[in-house]
């Protein structure tokens, strides 16, 4: 406490991990299988720091209240690894201490990687007559990780609030014990990215030097000197509200977001000499609404009386990429396309099994009965990966909800939490990948025969041709879910027991 309202507060966290793996794998180990020994060591340290400083004013002058605060943090991430290796250990009562035992393949590996996060922030909130509410404030964050002259982003936001409640004409309300408005802009930036992949690389490879063999390096990361923050700006719509004494209460909000110079990893073509690169990738959209719900359905009011409260969440969003780079409308090497989310299954659609008696135009295809039947899209009398794959589903749900209860009973208390997924598809890669040649288990799935024409999988092929069987077709399902996820069951022994033992509480309890 400097002076009278004016308070400076340092925070400092430090998190240090050393760890460190010997091992030793002898020829007739089920690891080496009755090949040659194999030993080593891998270590690594890391150091991860935390420094934040504030200093905040706070002033109450009549119905007003001030709230000042600026400050700066440091954030750093330090990690270093060695790892050793060989085969053929003269030895085995060494294990892995005497690692120059080794015959064969020595080989040593070693790195240090780096990054650091400076911030300064400032940020002020006004209060007038606990009623009408104002938050601003401003940060600058600068990136190690980011390309140079892209270090730095700047991100504003402003918050109003209305509580309604304490206004003269719901101030008494006996049904509306709380009730705030409120609405908010800001700016947020990410920037999580690893390391150095702003400049790029080298990769290390051997070759024949004449007849000697030797190392060499070859540019394994393109650089991107252009590299910078990726930048979410959402507004907010909200409200809280407390009905009955808050014996109902709970939180809606609306929300709007847009990012812009995404930082992802493009796929480019194997023929650059590389196959990826991170770069600012186009825009996407986020709309979405959120509600939750908290309500105490039974309050016997005794110490150990019955009481049962509980807790709903309501989320739906809804994404989609606005804009990729360069105006293109697809990039289907990444699986963009405009107007869908980041992440979509793209394939061909499943309109049934080819049948027997429809050989003739199964064969305009190169099918033949029993092989799956997808969908010409362009309707040209043949199938084609640009012409014919469609957008068949995303990871993406449409809505999730979360159902928690929480019953307690003198000493005994019970937590049930019940969740649903609705709307998202998934792989199934046991039924895309089923196999009947009589060596291999699989799911039990209903494939097509002469005897069972049906339109689910498609014939046993011994020699998996999948150019004439589309099989990933198969892959994908509804992957809605209703489910129990977590029972709590919990007992407290008696204070008067516990405290016998010089213990507070005690409580014990199983989950499943």
């Amino acid at each position: 406490d400097i002076i009278k309202n004016l308070t400076f507060k340092t925070a400092f966290g430090l998190d240090i991990q050393n760890s460190r793996r010997g091992y030793y794998y002898g020829p007739y180990t089920i690891t080496r299988a009755g090949n040659i020994s194999q030993s080593g060591i891998e270590t690594s340290n890391i150091t991860n720091y935390t420094w934040e400083n504030t200093l905040t004013y706070a002033k109450a002058i009549n119905k007003h209240d001030f709230n000042f605060l600026i400050g700066n943090s440091f954030l750093g991430r330090s990690t270093e690894s060695f790892s050793g290796t060989g085969y053929n250990q003269v030895s085995e009562t060494t294990t892995f201490f005497d690692l120059g035992a080794n015959a064969a393949q020595i080989a040593i590996k070693s790195g240090l990687v780096e990054s650091t996060l400076e911030s300064f922030f400032g940020r002020v909130n006004y209060q007038y007559n606990n009623k009408y509410l104002l938050t601003a404030s401003l940060r600058a964050d600068g990136s190690s990780v980011l390309a140079a002259g892209h270090k730095w982003g700047y991100f504003p936001s402003v918050a109003l609030g209305w509580r309604l409640s304490e206004e003269d004409f719901l101030k008494n309300n006996s049904v509306i014990s709380d009730l705030k408005l409120r609405a908010s802009y800001g700016i947020s930036g990410n920037s999580a990215i690893a390391p150095y992949q702003t400049l790029g690389g080298l990769g290390k490879v051997t070759y024949s030097f004449g007849e000697v063999a030797a190392f060499g390096y070859y540019p394994k990361n393109i650089p991107n000197p252009d590299l910078s923050w990726e930048k979410t700006a959402t507004t907010n719509i909200g409200l809280d509200f407390g009905i009955l004494s808050n014996r109902i209460s709970g939180a809606i909000n609306f929300y709007k977001s847009n990012t812009s110079d995404l930082l992802m990893q493009r796929a480019i073509p194997n023929t650059t000499g590389y196959t990826s690169v991170y770069e600012n990738v186009g825009k996407t959209a986020n709309t979405g609404l959120e509600i939750e719900v908290s309500t105490i359905n039974i309050d016997q009011k005794t110490k150990n009386g019955l009481k049962w409260s509980s807790d709903i969440t309501f989320s739906s969003n809804k994404e989609e990429i606005v804009a990729l780079t360069n105006g293109a409308e697809r990039d289907l090497g990444n699986g963009w396309i405009v107007g869908q989310p980041t992440q979509v299954y793209y394939d061909y659609k499943k309109i049934g099994i080819w049948q027997l008696g429809q050989e003739t135009e199964a064969a305009k295809y190169g099918q033949v009965p029993g092989d799956i039947r997808v969908l010409d899209v362009n309707n040209d009398g043949k199938i084609t990966a640009d012409a014919d794959r469609l957008v068949v589903g995303t990871s993406r749900p449409d809505f999730t909800i979360g159902f928690n209860n929480n019953i307690s009973y003198k000493n005994f208390d019970l937590s049930i939490f019940t969740m649903m997924r609705q709307g998202q598809i998934i792989r199934n890669e046991a039924s895309g990948n089923y196999k009947i040649d009589g060596r291999e288990n699989g799911p039990k799935v209903d494939y097509w025969t002469p005897e069972n024409p049906t339109n689910s999988h498609p014939r046993p092929d011994f020699n998996k041709n999948l150019n004439s069987s589309y099989m990933s077709t198969l892959y994908y399902e509804d992957g809605s879910f209703l489910k129990i996820k977590n029972i709590t069951l919990g007992y407290e022994l008696p204070s008067e027991l516990s405290n016998k033992w010089g213990i507070s509480r005690i409580r014990v309890y199983t989950t499943m």
